[in-house]
């Protein structure tokens, strides 16, 4: 029994060519793009990314950044942004400012903790809201004394990067 080949040369050559279109674009020429009045801010949709240190020292100032782009991926300005640290650490652990505004899409709040642990916080922009934590270690220092508390006090002690199993052993035990 003899069987017939069907030619597959059309399918591969659909196949080929969406794949050419999908990686290339569309041959037609440019369209041109109607511009309108952008949205009003309560119905744009932001995308926020938190840029945090993962371990800092106890009594070492810690800089939360907040990235917001609209839709387009284009960084924006003027937008408001609330930072707060949990109720559970308020007693330990301060933010500041709580409110601020992005500048070149950004916005800064420095947070700080009196106590080791695991520092959990909240960011909102707009209907958007973010946790995140930051893990809060003793310093580790070769000697006793005023020289000490000096070196800590300029800040030139160096934070040691905390194993991932370690934050997230502390994330479990701690997360509500």
């Amino acid at each position: 029994m003899t069987t017939q080949r069907t030619p597959c040369l059309g399918r591969h050559t659909v196949a080929w060519v969406a794949i050419l279109v999908g990686l290339l674009g569309s041959a037609s020429p440019a369209q041109p793009v109607l511009l309108s009045a952008p949205l009003p801010l309560s119905y744009a949709r932001y995308r926020v990314a938190l840029e945090t240190p993962q371990t800092i020292f106890q009594w070492q100032d810690a800089a939360v950044v907040v990235r917001v782009q609209n839709g387009q991926g284009l960084l924006v300005d003027g937008i408001p942004v609330t930072f707060q640290v949990d109720p559970a650490w308020a007693r330990y652990a301060s933010i500041r400012p709580a409110r601020a505004l992005t500048q070149g899409g950004r916005a800064r709040a420095t947070l700080r903790a009196d106590r080791v642990g695991l520092v959990w916080f909240t960011v909102r922009v707009g209907a958007v809201t973010q946790r995140a934590a930051i893990a809060v270690v003793m310093p580790i220092a070769t000697a006793y004394g005023p020289a000490v508390r000096a070196a800590h006090e300029r800040r030139q002690l160096t934070c040691p990067r905390a194993s991932g199993a370690l934050l997230e052993t502390a994330r479990r035990t701690q997360e509500p």
